[in-house]
């Protein structure tokens, strides 16, 4: 039995070799919680293209029983006009060679895959891993802000009618964007559980003589990287010796001169790419603390894989953050000043920084690999046994 997913990620093709890598997430892992369930999945997604050998950097997306299907960019006006005839045609065309749908919302491809499925009678499910709403009111971007409430009632409409749905939060989500259907609560991440010799490194971590400041995101306005900036630029005001590195991908010369002209030193941030998994992992063992202050998400892998690591952590007040962190340590999105603060408390106060990091640490136990791949499996086994009564394989 084959199943169709559908998102607006970008995956990158290697001319090289011909198979297919992202950026920051999205490794072949991910798709094994969805081949537990089906034997094969075609991806329906954007592609953009690239001709190296240099790809140890990225997340190697290919594998077994896994297709990857180009789907046009429908993520602005002029496009979704001149794209939108050939991007119903593909998916209809994938639609037709599957037994249902996996919807990635939100995502403008993942809506059209809907709309597609309906027509054909395929069953379809949703994956809510975000709120529109806010992704868009929160940009300073005011079509974004016009748009906002046409996706976000499409969306509404889209999980209020599905079938299954899989939130990523334990309440955010289910509040703004409730179901008819079956639902469960499972975070995107993917992590051990936490040794306790991580905690013990930790806490024994030497601090140095400058304060290094974290997060993990692709470099744009979504994910706070500006406002990130400017927290740092108002710490290094105060005399305040403070970098910042980033993990993730994107227009990295962009970010560097928003810096500098922020009055950061080229060397005051520092940006690279690593695979998922152990190297992730290793590069958060050497921050001080892990920030987020993004301006939407649903709940976020790369704030739960810091607490693993026992991390101090800040983050914003969006979706489902409020369910991670106390408010002591959210701030409100944009609020840069407000983060500043928040950084500089935990700088100045070393037991305060050991509190957060037994604290975080015990948390993260709740989003281990072990209890969230029982949950992903019976969920998406369930689905294809609705899919098999509903006589569409």
């Amino acid at each position: 039995m084959k199943i169709a997913w559908a998102h607006d990620h970008y995956f990158l093709r290697n001319s090289k070799n011909n198979q297919f890598y992202s950026e920051v997430e999205f490794p072949y892992e991910h798709w094994t919680r969805y081949l537990s369930a089906f034997e094969q999945l075609s991806v329906m997604s954007r592609h953009k293209y690239i001709n190296t050998d240099n790809t140890g950097n990225l997340n190697l997306s290919s594998g077994d029983n896994v297709d990857f299907i180009e789907i046009p960019n429908l993520n602005n006006p002029l496009k979704k006009i001149t794209s939108l005839r050939e991007a119903r045609k593909r998916i209809r065309q994938t639609l037709l060679k599957s037994s249902g749908l996996i919807a990635r919302l939100p995502s403008e491809i993942g809506l059209l895959a809907i709309e597609e499925a309906i027509k054909l009678k395929k069953p379809w499910a949703v994956e809510l891993v975000g709120c529109p709403w806010d992704a868009l009111t929160n940009l300073n971007n005011w079509k974004a802000k016009a748009y906002a409430p046409f996706l976000t009632k499409k969306v509404a409409k889209a999980v209020k009618n599905s079938t299954h749905v899989l939130y990523v939060t334990e309440n955010f989500l289910q509040n703004r964007y409730p179901t008819n259907g079956k639902s469960i609560h499972c975070s995107n991440v993917n992590i051990a559980m936490p040794k306790d010799d991580v905690l013990k490194n930790r806490l024994q971590k030497e601090k140095g003589e400058t304060t290094i400041v974290g997060l993990i995101g692709y470099l744009s306005f979504y994910k706070g990287i500006d406002t990130a900036i400017k927290a740092i630029s108002e710490l290094s005001k105060n005399e305040k010796k403070v970098e910042l590195h980033i993990l993730g991908g994107g227009l990295n010369e962009t970010w560097i001169n928003f810096a500098m002209k922020n009055g950061l030193s080229e060397d005051q941030i520092k940006i690279k790419r690593v695979p998922s998994g152990e190297p992730v992992l290793n590069w958060l063992d050497t921050l001080d603390i892990y920030i987020q202050p993004s301006r939407t998400e649903g709940l976020p892998r790369g704030l739960i894989e810091a607490m693993s690591r026992g991390c101090p952590a800040i983050a914003s007040s969006v979706g489902g953050i409020p369910e991670l962190l106390t408010n002591e340590f959210i701030h409100a999105p944009n609020d840069f000043k407000e983060l500043a603060v928040k950084i500089e408390k935990i700088i100045s106060n070393k037991e305060l920084s050991k509190k957060l990091s037994i604290e975080n640490f015990e948390k993260s136990k709740l989003y281990s690999r072990g209890i969230l791949d029982e949950k992903r499996k019976s969920f998406w086994g369930e689905y294809a046994d609705y899919i098999k009564g509903n006589g569409s394989i």
